[in-house]
């Protein structure tokens, strides 16, 4: 879903632990966001398959398939490559923090800190939002350069990218 504010907001929430699920979408609704859960990755998979949604958030040790292996293969999947993903852990040893930074935006610890969690998502869903500005910027600009001949373009061009911009407030 496009549309990234935070009361607009849709969360996926993966944990095999009932009462885990529970408090994320308690303190998730409490933040504003419309929250929905699954009890798996193959389940969160499918969900992702199946409707849109601005930030994924799972936990690290579930049966079967941990969260590091789903944030892999959301990762895997094109049309999910801007999505926030947040993983969840009890666990306090490096080799998974640093397992986990490799494919997810953030790793939180358990219990999850409310603050934290809600300055996170604000940040990450931020990003999402510029990141999916400029890509359309780019598409409205791909589009003008790739015009088949004799198509009417737009008089005005798209507004400049953000390098550009860059580019001219370091040249004056």
């Amino acid at each position: 879903m496009e549309g990234t504010e935070q009361s607009a907001a849709r969360i996926l929430a993966v944990d095999d632990d009932a009462f885990s699920r529970y408090l994320y979408v308690g303190l998730l609704s409490s933040l504003g966001y419309q929250v929905e859960h699954a009890t798996c990755a193959a389940d969160a998979l499918e969900l992702l398959e199946s409707r849109p949604y601005d930030v994924l958030i799972s936990d690290v040790m579930m049966l079967r398939t941990d969260g590091i292996e789903l944030a892999h293969a959301v990762r895997r999947r094109a049309k999910f490559a801007d999505m926030p993903v947040i993983l969840v852990t009890a666990l306090d040893d490096r080799e998974t923090r640093i397992r986990g930074l490799q494919v997810a935006n953030a790793i939180l610890s358990k219990p999850i800190d409310k603050v934290e969690l809600a300055l996170q998502l604000k940040s990450l869903l931020r990003t999402r939002a510029r990141i999916l500005g400029l890509r359309r910027q780019l598409d409205a600009r791909l589009a003008l350069w790739t015009a088949p001949a004799g198509v009417q373009v737009p008089a005005d061009p798209p507004p400049p990218l953000l390098s550009e911009r860059a580019v001219g407030q370091g040249s004056a």
